[in-house]
């Protein structure tokens, strides 16, 4: 993982539900690691924040990128991706979801599966086979 420190110099565009928005936002990059050669100190570029993960940065906000991606060109779309605010760290999730995304990574995220008790689809799916049919389906 390739890390930098940047500022937020402005959003662009928030779009989404609320509670589950996406901020495009323009930075600078203000710290980078020694012997860093792209995305150094002072370079400018665009980058993404979940709302459900870090919530939304404000302009003038300290925000920390994860850059691998955007520095080698891959389908970030251009953008480094915010994973932290380290001056607001985000409210806590509600409860629920016993399924672990991104396993064994430092950013893990609990989501409920389809198949769990307090889901809708969960009566569906414990339901006898026989009465289960494709009626509704789309094709």
């Amino acid at each position: 993982m390739m890390w930098r420190d940047a500022n937020v110099l402005g959003v662009r565009r928030i779009w989404g539900r609320p509670g589950r928005r996406c901020a495009e936002v323009e930075v600078r990059i203000v710290s980078a690691p020694s012997g860093a050669v792209v995305l150094g100190d002072g370079e400018p570029c665009r980058a993404v924040a979940y709302e459900s993960v870090t919530g939304l940065p404000e302009p003038g906000e300290w925000v920390r990128l994860e850059v691998s991606a955007l520095a080698r060109g891959l389908g970030t779309g251009g953008h480094a991706m915010v994973t932290a605010r380290p001056g607001l760290l985000p409210v806590d999730p509600a409860p629920g979801g016993h399924l672990v995304k991104a396993r064994y990574m430092p950013d893990q995220v609990m989501v409920a599966g389809v198949d769990e008790q307090d889901t809708p689809a969960h009566a569906l799916l414990s339901a006898p086979i026989e009465d289960l049919t494709l009626a509704g389906a789309p094709w």
